[in-house]
């Protein structure tokens, strides 16, 4: 779509001779294959321009994820060691009822998501490898 209509179904290219004005190709929505359809839709929901209810969508879920940027931040600062002056996670709560759960999520993200298995894998070889042996860093991020 060239941003030029709220329907991705309406989206058509059409080729032209420049000599003759002949059409040597018209392709419609119609035309595409199913997953050339849903490439077609998902651009269009995903910049928004389906409409105002789409723009509206994709608004709240941008807020949505700066909220939890900022949210884990306070978060944090309000649950770090006092006179701490280092990068220092919280204590641990001697109770986790729900760790099955947050494994499972996050075992199911990085399925559906393959970038952010890779990601979660990099972090902890990242942690194993250089982290735990290089003792500055062992201070500062323990």
């Amino acid at each position: 779509m060239s941003n030029d209509s709220t329907d991705p179904a309406s989206d058509r290219t059409v080729h032209i001779d420049q000599y003759t004005g002949n059409i040597l190709a018209d392709v419609g929505f119609a035309d595409y294959s199913p997953a050339g359809k849903a490439m077609a839709v998902g651009i269009a929901f995903h910049e928004g321009d389906m409409g105002l209810w789409n723009l509206v969508l994709n608004t709240v879920f941008c807020l949505s994820v700066i909220f939890l940027s900022v949210s884990g931040l306070v978060m944090w600062w309000m649950r770090r060691p006092s006179r701490a002056l280092r990068l220092a996670a919280p204590p641990l709560p001697a109770n986790l009822p729900l760790w099955k759960g947050a494994v499972a999520v996050m075992l199911l993200v990085s399925l559906l998501f393959p970038l952010v298995g890779i990601t979660l894998l990099a972090l902890l070889a990242f942690d194993l490898l250089v982290i735990q042996r290089v003792k500055p860093l062992a201070r500062l991020l323990a």
